[in-house]
């Protein structure tokens, strides 16, 4: 099973991250290699085995490439707006609206348990 992880860095840093995840030649020789290796006439069921392998392992470094690519093209998008990431907090028309559906919310409250009477089957 796959899961997300996020974590956060500084925006010049995001580069650094992305190196780190792509995949070491290493691992592509290591592909290369076993690609060379099958031979489907001496042994299928080992040709098979190894290729299913190699899937796997193409599907997984396919994967950390789509990853690196994504957060690469986020980087792009920051920097082509010239700015950072805008902060999550809302707007003050936002703080408002909030307020006013507390007052409501505190109007109904009042309404409903008028009289002091906290028990609803009094």
């Amino acid at each position: 099973m796959r899961v997300k992880i996020q974590y956060s860095v500084d925006l010049e840093d995001v580069p650094n991250q992305v190196e780190r995840l792509l995949p070491d030649s290493w691992e592509v020789e290591e592909i290369k290699g076993l690609i060379a290796d099958i031979e489907p006439a001496a042994s299928p069921t080992a040709a098979m085995k190894t290729i299913d392998y190699i899937r796997k392992e193409l599907f997984s470094l396919d994967n950390r490439l789509e990853d690196c690519y994504s957060i690469l093209q986020g980087y792009v998008g920051v920097l082509s707006r010239g700015e950072e990431q805008p902060s999550e907090q809302p707007n003050l028309e936002d703080q408002l609206k909030a307020l006013e559906g507390l007052k409501d919310l505190a109007a109904f409250e009042n309404m409903t348990h008028a009289g002091g009477n906290d028990d609803p089957v009094g």
